[in-house]
């Protein structure tokens, strides 16, 4: 599997000295998903991941935004 993924320039100038970008990427990612929490599968909740749909996408990250949009609206 190939994924593409965009760098910020910030992180990406902290990256000029490395020699292979992708193997340190790769070893990051590991490192990453071994201290990870292992996702509860007990949870009821998390059966309703990814059931909904709304022609909105950044409402993780502008939830206050859009809450006062609506109740300015009401």
């Amino acid at each position: 599997m190939n994924i593409t993924i965009e760098i910020p320039d910030e992180i990406n100038q902290q990256l000029v000295g490395i020699k292979n970008i992708n193997a340190f990427i790769i070893d990051a990612l590991k490192r990453a998903l071994e201290t990870q929490t292992p996702v509860n599968t007990n949870e009821p909740l998390l059966s309703l991941s990814g059931i909904l749909t709304y022609e909105k996408n950044d409402i993780s990250e502008n939830h206050d935004g859009y809450i006062g949009e609506s109740i300015k609206n009401d």
